[in-house]
């Protein structure tokens, strides 16, 4: 949690440095997101795709990548949603299917 890491130690976070902190993420990707300019990749993807989905997706095959990938995409399915699929006891499941992957590329 990224929480967690800023404030090792401290007992709680009150509700106000919780909003600066929330507002300094949202900050941050926002610029990311306005700055980033996207170019197509040459090679592969492997997609770890969220089996379950928390929202509309217009591509839910390939998550909209398709456009920017050259290569073949390999589409993965993990457990859980976008925000849960690194929690146990989905992280587990996730580190496998990782590995597995990781093992037969080699």
């Amino acid at each position: 949690n990224w929480k967690y890491n800023l404030f090792k130690g401290k007992k709680s976070m009150s509700q106000n440095e919780e909003s600066r902190l929330t507002e300094m993420v949202n900050k941050s990707n926002f610029e990311a997101w306005h700055n980033y300019q996207i170019t197509s990749y040459e090679g592969n993807l492997y997609l770890f795709r969220a089996k379950e989905q928390r929202f509309f997706i217009n591509d839910p095959k390939f998550l909209g990548w398709t456009p920017f990938i050259k290569g073949k995409i390999h589409t993965l399915d993990v457990p859980g949603d976008h925000l849960s699929l690194f929690n146990p006891p989905n992280g587990k499941t996730f580190a496998k299917i990782l590995q597995e992957l990781l093992n037969n590329l080699k």
